[in-house]
C-alpha cells in the first residue's frame, strides 16, 4: 500500500468475502449485509510472504521522550493492547492505578443483566436509536460529559446510527436534541446531518441490495422528498 491514509473498499474484495463466507456458513448469502469496511492493519514485520502466516501479536515501541507507538494486535484485542499501553506509560510516570477497562460495564450496560419490562417501556418513550436502543438520557449524557458538537462522537460511544438504518432514523434526532441544548443552531444541524449521513454511505454503498436496499431508498425519500435536504445545501 502506498499510502496508508487513501484507503478504499473494493467491490471485488466484498465479493470475495461474501462469496468465501458463503461457503463455511449455512445461509450466508442470503443474509442481510449492513455496511462494509477497510482499514490498515499494521502488522509486525516478519521475514514470511504469506500475510496470513504473521504473527497477530502487538508489541509497544518507546521512542524515548514521552512518544509511544504500538504496533500489530487486531479488532479482539483492542482493549487488552490499550491497556498495556496505558500500563507502559503509567509506570514510566511513576504513576499508581490499576486498570478498570476489563470489569467495568460499557456505558448504557449496567442494567442489561436485570433490564425489568417497565424500565424498557419508559426508556421507549424517549429513544432516540431504535436499532441500538439509545435514548434521550445517553446522548444527553454524553454531551454533558465530552461537550460534543458531533453525531460521531456520540456514535462511537453508544453505536448510534450502527444498526440496519445506519442513520437514517436517529441522526436527526440526535441532532435535535443538540438543537435543544443551545449547542448547535439550525444551519449547523443541517450541515452536521448531512456530513454524518455520508460518512456513514461510504460503506453502506456496498452493500445495497436486498433489505438494505429498500432501507436505503426509505431513508433517501425521507431526507429528500420530506425534509428537502438537497436544498439546504
Amino acid at each position: 500500500m502506498e499510502d496508508p491514509d487513501k484507503i478504499s473498499i473494493q467491490s471485488e474484495e466484498v465479493d470475495t468475502i461474501i462469496g468465501e463466507a458463503g461457503r463455511m456458513i449455512p445461509h450466508f448469502n442470503h443474509t442481510r449485509v449492513i455496511r462494509a469496511f477497510s482499514g490498515v492493519r499494521p502488522l509486525l514485520k516478519s521475514q514470511k510472504l504469506d500475510s496470513r502466516e504473521i504473527s497477530r501479536g502487538f508489541q509497544i515501541i518507546d521512542h524515548q521522550n514521552g512518544m509511544y507507538s504500538i504496533v500489530g494486535g487486531k479488532l479482539t484485542t483492542f482493549r487488552l493492547m490499550a491497556e498495556k499501553m496505558v500500563d507502559t506509560i503509567m509506570n514510566d510516570f511513576n504513576l499508581k492505578r490499576a486498570c478498570e477497562t476489563a470489569e467495568k460495564p460499557l456505558d448504557g450496560q449496567e442494567e442489561l443483566s436485570g433490564y425489568p419490562l417497565n424500565k424498557r417501556l419508559a426508556d421507549m418513550k424517549n429513544i432516540i436509536c431504535e436499532c441500538e436502543l439509545v435514548n434521550r438520557t445517553d446522548v444527553e449524557r454524553i454531551i454533558q460529559e465530552t461537550g460534543t458538537r458531533h453525531v460521531g462522537d456520540i456514535s462511537h460511544r453508544t453505536r448510534l446510527g450502527m444498526g440496519p438504518c445506519q442513520g437514517g432514523f436517529c441522526t436527526f434526532r440526535a441532532l435535535g436534541v443538540m438543537h435543544d441544548l443551545d449547542i448547535l443552531t439550525a444551519q449547523q444541524s443541517v450541515q452536521s446531518l448531512r456530513e454524518f449521513l455520508q460518512r456513514r454511505f461510504r460503506g453502506i454503498r456496498f452493500a445495497l441490495w436486498g433489505d438494505q436496499l429498500r432501507e436505503e431508498q426509505l431513508v433517501e425519500y425521507i431526507y429528500l422528498g420530506i425534509l428537502a435536504m438537497e436544498r439546504n445545501k
